[in-house]
């Protein structure tokens, strides 16, 4: 049997390995090729040391709570090598008004808090008291909390929480494909506020921030080194083609034919190689993100406060979506003595943001780290981390038309689909779906077998 995996970021990673385990469980062989149209693999996951910084260029971590990527560590024997976040830097802040506030964790918390009006949190209060929606219909982010909880829980909660995840606009971001939870939340307890009453929590995921003392690269390059026969990087699949039981896959030396094929490839490339899922992929545009990174000897930065990071509101004038304390969260981040923060700017309702000079970013930046934090001096090190096409972002009705695009894929035989541009942006997302994919395609192939 042979089987292909176009796309090898921590999706199409993921599913290479799993088709691997898989197949040896299920007691047949795989020839398996895995192609990379980049040099590099991991996608939007970079970890880089330079003059005693460890520069991460995507995601810091992931979350302990869900077993997707522990057991794919386990597999891969790097559970020595996982480092949790310290309870202080699961903190976090949102700026809005000229000043830092805490996120609130708890009612007690979130009432004596300034960060909503009296007004505002009266709003919110009556929230039980809103007709639930029980159906299964979506909506947009915005409209859903505007529903529920008004208009400034929108501005000053789930806009900054929609920055910091999606770099989106919560007015185009599907509620069912973004945080299905909360419409689960709806229809099952009538209101959010009783389902947090009931669980005992607020609305934020559960369990501890996780990633390896090496940063979250060596992930990737330990599943790389997983693979026998490697990843063909520089190597582009630019046309796909049924012949007979198998698919060629156009490469540009040649041809190779599979049994089975997992996408793992962002949208704008399945467009073209699978032009029946155009009209989805078409739908699902890209936030551009730029890195910034500044570091700073900890005497030019007294007073700044612990925890992960802070997050601004669209109305808080500043041109950055937050910063990620970095060197807060896990140890070896920065030399002793000095500190790293990395503020995120660009998105969607700043789309020239990855073209605009380096000099401009570094500015607006450290506008931003003055305004937050109150750190007047200039750092000590930057460097600059651009991605023109970062995070995909799910339109109002997208669950639906994704749930079209899998019985596409079906109907065709031996095509499957993984990848943040359908299931999500988190690190748990994409080795749960790679797993998941690699389960079907092999199930696929032990019939064909």
């Amino acid at each position: 049997m042979r089987a292909a995996v176009i796309g090898a970021g921590l999706s199409g990673l993921s599913a290479a390995f799993g088709l691997l385990k898989e197949t040896r469980k299920r007691g047949f062989s795989l020839e398996l090729r895995v192609f990379e149209k980049k040099e590099r693999a991991g996608g939007t996951i970079s970890s880089r040391r330079e003059e005693g910084y460890l520069l991460e260029s995507g995601p810091n971590g992931f979350l302990d709570s869900k077993p997707s990527t522990l057991e794919l560590a386990e597999d891969l024997r790097l559970s020595g090598e996982l480092i949790a976040t310290a309870a202080p830097a699961a903190r976090r802040y949102i700026y809005t008004g000229g000043k830092l506030h805490p996120v609130p964790s708890r009612p007690q918390e979130f009432l004596a808090g300034g960060l909503v009006s009296p007004a505002g949190k009266l709003r919110m209060a009556l929230e039980f008291f809103v007709r639930a929606r029980r159906d299964y219909g979506d909506e947009s982010v915005a409209s859903f909390v505007r529903r529920r909880l008004g208009s400034e829980a929108l501005e000053k909660l789930i806009g900054p929480m929609v920055s910091g995840i999606y770099a989106g606009d919560p007015d185009a971001l599907s509620i069912m494909a973004a945080f299905p939870r909360m419409r689960q939340l709806e229809r099952e307890y009538g209101s959010l506020l009783a389902a947090m009453a009931r669980i005992g929590r607020g609305g934020g995921p559960p369990g501890k921030l996780t990633s390896f003392a090496g940063g979250m690269e060596r992930l990737v390059t330990a599943l790389e080194a997983a693979l026998p026969s490697g990843i063909e990087k520089n190597a582009t699949v630019s046309v796909l083609r049924r012949r007979g039981a198998r698919w060629e896959l156009a490469l540009g030396g040649g041809t190779w034919e599979a049994d089975a094929v997992v996408f793992a490839v962002p949208a704008y490339n399945l467009k073209t190689l699978f032009p029946p899922l155009s009209g989805l992929c078409g739908r699902i545009g890209y936030a551009p993100i730029n890195v910034f990174y500044a570091g700073f000897d900890t005497s030019g930065t007294a007073g700044a406060p612990d925890g992960f990071g802070f997050l601004a509101t669209r109305q808080a004038g500043l041109r950055a979506l937050g910063a990620v304390f970095s060197s807060n969260i896990f140890a070896g981040r920065a030399p002793d003595g000095r500190r790293l923060v990395t503020v995120m700017s660009g998105g969607v309702m700043d789309p020239g943001a990855a073209d605009r000079p380096e000099t401009d970013v570094a500015g607006d930046s450290g506008k931003a780290l003055e305004a937050a934090l109150g750190i007047k001096t200039a750092p000590e090190f930057t460097r600059l981390a651009r991605h023109r096409a970062a995070i995909p972002q799910y339109p109002v009705g997208f669950p639906a038309e994704r749930e079209a695009a899998e019985r596409t894929l079906a109907a065709e035989k031996g095509l499957f689909l993984a990848g943040n541009a359908f299931y999500g942006v988190g690190v748990n997302d994409c080795t749960k779906r790679g797993a998941e994919a690699a389960a079907l395609a092999a199930g696929y192939l032990a019939g064909r077998e």
